[in-house]
């Protein structure tokens, strides 16, 4: 039997998402106006962080989703599960 689908309809994660981007931009705009960074550096560096933050996520999730099922194979017995 597979596990059910969880929907979270919580807007929260979504909202801090968009407020974390435009902190950033404000940041970045703080930085290249008092001249400590260059406007093509906070150009990239914008680009980059929305595809690496999501990805370092998937990572770290799928790190805490595989402890978690290593984890219950130990517990279980070897008729149902085996840790390799």
């Amino acid at each position: 039997m597979n596990a059910p689908i969880i929907v979270n309809s919580d807007p929260t994660v979504a909202q801090l998402g968009v407020a974390i981007r435009y902190a950033l931009t404000m940041l970045g705009g703080y930085l290249v106006g008092k001249g400590w960074l260059d406007g093509d550096l906070l150009q990239v560096l914008l680009a980059v962080v929305p595809v690496v933050g999501p990805a370092l996520y998937a990572f770290y999730r799928q790190h805490t989703v595989k402890q978690r099922e290593v984890t219950l194979a130990a517990a279980a017995p070897d008729s149902v599960a085996v840790v390799k």
